[in-house]
């Protein structure tokens, strides 16, 4: 694959998804998070592409890869998986090293479960899987209140009441999180499409059990007693792998991304040989 900074778009189950490629060498594909923009990650993004090539694209319902009709019905984690599925596929790459965080770590897990073919890994850092948890259920309903706060008060407010309640900055210290006014739309279809079938998601443990060896659960240092931390330690204990710690917390991949890319390259490393395409 060529060098330099590429730009494709891919039909995906109707939706027109821009792709944006950098650098040369092993397929990684970032699974946006939260706003679903290609746009997050810029420093990381910045240090992948110079040894590998690096994919990132704006999730459907979101930016560029707005539906053709636009609908105000949940966005299923399914159809995400499916639509990664199908970048790999046009990309003619695969199978992929995938990286997701929080939400895109949540598309990451459904993606193996649903087409561990695609994949040669993923690292999945700290995806909200909170059935997984004992306290799960009053952390559901912290993010039923946060929808509420969207609908009835505004997303500006909602975004606020997220990160005082969430955002580190890995040590420790509540990070400060601000955007501008033209950010709230991308918010407030995460909050009201996408965030209820984010929470309630439950992964097939079973299935991912079966390519235990693609997956790696990753977990920020400051975020081991956090619920964060906790649904990594039990998702690596219950499909039977090993928890990945990083510097950092639940925004590790934006506040410590030297440390991100270090983990994620001795990943690539350790898995690039793992379902190899075969010659005929």
């Amino acid at each position: 694959m060529a060098s330099g900074i590429r730009h494709v778009v891919v039909d995906a189950d109707g939706v027109d998804i821009p792709v944006t490629l950098r650098g040369n060498g092993p397929l990684v594909l970032l699974l946006p998070g939260a706003t679903g923009l290609q746009t997050g990650y810029a420093v990381l993004i910045k240090l992948l592409s110079a040894d590998h090539t690096v994919a990132v694209y704006d999730r459907r319902g979101h930016g560029r890869s707005k539906e053709k009709e636009p609908g105000t019905g949940p966005l299923s984690i399914e159809q995400h998986a499916m639509d990664a599925a199908a970048l790999i596929d046009a990309l003619g790459e695969g199978p992929a090293h995938a990286v997701g965080s929080s939400a895109g770590a949540v598309v990451g897990v459904e993606l193996l479960a649903r087409y561990p073919d695609r994949l040669r890994s993923l690292v999945a850092h700290e995806p909200s899987l909170l059935p997984l948890i004992e306290d799960g259920p009053r952390w559901r309903t912290w993010y039923d209140d946060l929808v509420a706060i969207d609908r009835q008060v505004g997303t500006r407010a909602a975004f606020d009441y997220f990160f005082a309640h969430l955002a580190s900055n890995g040590r420790g210290e509540q990070a400060p999180v601000t955007i501008p006014d033209s950010q709230l739309p991308e918010w407030s279809i995460y909050f009201q499409r996408e965030l209820t079938e984010i929470v309630s998601y439950e992964p097939d443990l079973d299935q991912l059990a079966l390519d235990r060896d693609v997956l790696v659960p990753v977990l920020g240092a400051d975020s081991r007693e956090r619920w964060h931390g906790r649904v990594v330690l039990e998702l690596a204990a219950r499909v039977g792998v090993p928890a990945v710690e990083v510097a950092g917390g639940h925004l590790a991949p934006v506040y410590e991304p030297a440390a991100f890319h270090r983990l994620i390259q001795d990943n690539v490393a350790l898995h690039q040989e793992l379902r190899a395409p075969q010659l005929s």
